[in-house]
């Protein structure tokens, strides 16, 4: 289910391969190293880059060796997920819509759905990309947009023994049995834009020379929307009109790692607020800092300000 990856970077001259975009990144991963991350200290080159993965291709020039770095398969982390629940007694609705909060005065009561209303003594808002459209039914606007990445599966001619970043292209490749998912883009189209042909195609173009597949074994696309907030920082914690609703999302790139713990976190912030180290940057009453810079529209950070 997991495995350690690797990241590449795709370098232009074989005779001296140009590290500095991988230096760049190594320098960018500091901070990581001081909460106790294993990163190195210097790029792979050449044959040691080719021989820690033998499926690259000799125009992969230089690289690092991430052991902390993980990749997943979605479909078998959502069922352990949801067995884990189920067996604490978690009731989970499946393919049911949220389409409304009940609020009686500064509380939620219940949340509106096609199969009727459901009672809450508490709502948590974290439907990713899609809290934009709860909020809004409550009169809140969160700063938030969908980010979508385009996936697509392939059968590579040597199946990568790490997951594999390409710096250059910014494209993921997972190895997953015999297939490779690659997976790569940030587009910003709204929530219900169709698969852009051309974005799919220039990963292709880009990620190929480098982890070569198979003629004509790419599935269909498929695209996936992350909830991104002006400044790339999560939005959690109560919203200011009311005494039990809260938000958990706008957690762009940092995925499974985060999700879980700011699930619990929205609800508790109140409490612990002081036991977590760097909790309140992500409280919605600071989003009026965090989007002087870059939202124009400052009514969104007023209306999401509050304890």
């Amino acid at each position: 289910m997991v495995r350690p990856s690797s990241c590449t970077r795709w370098g232009s001259s074989p005779q001296r391969p140009d590290d500095r975009p991988v230096r760049a990144f190594l320098r960018d991963l500091a901070p990581a190293r001081e909460l106790g991350y294993d990163l190195p200290s210097e790029p792979l080159v050449a044959d040691e880059l080719l021989a820690l993965e033998p499926a690259l291709s000799p125009q992969a020039r230089s690289g690092l060796y991430l052991a902390d770095h993980w990749h997943v398969s979605s479909s078998e982390l959502a069922v352990a997920l949801a067995d884990l629940l189920r067996r604490d007694g978690v009731a989970i609705e499946e393919g049911i819509e949220v389409s409304d909060i009940v609020i009686e005065g500064s509380q939620a009561r219940a949340v509106r759905t096609p199969i009727g209303t459901v009672g809450a003594d508490a709502v948590v808002i974290a439907a990713g990309a899609w809290s934009v459209r709860i909020a809004k039914a409550v009169g809140m606007q969160l700063p938030i947009v969908a980010g979508k990445g385009y996936s697509f599966l392939v059968r590579p001619r040597r199946v990568p023994t790490h997951a594999v970043m390409l710096l250059e292209p910014h494209v993921g490749c997972s190895p997953f049995g015999d297939l490779m998912r690659v997976a790569g883009t940030m587009e910003f189209s709204g929530l219900d834009s169709p698969i852009n042909s051309r974005r799919v195609d220039s990963i292709k173009r880009l990620a190929r020379p480098l982890l070569d597949w198979h003629e004509g074994s790419e599935t269909e696309p498929w695209a996936g929307l992350r909830p991104v907030a002006p400044d790339g920082l999560p939005v959690v914690g109560r919203l200011a009109k009311f005494e039990n609703v809260f938000v958990a999302s706008g957690y762009s790139n940092a995925r499974y790692d985060a999700r879980p713990t700011r699930g619990r976190r929205a609800r508790s912030l109140d409490r612990v607020q002081h036991t977590i180290r760097g909790a309140d940057t992500f409280r919605p009453r600071t989003l009026r800092a965090r989007c002087d810079h870059t939202t124009p529209d400052g009514r969104i950070a007023d209306e999401m300000s509050g304890p």
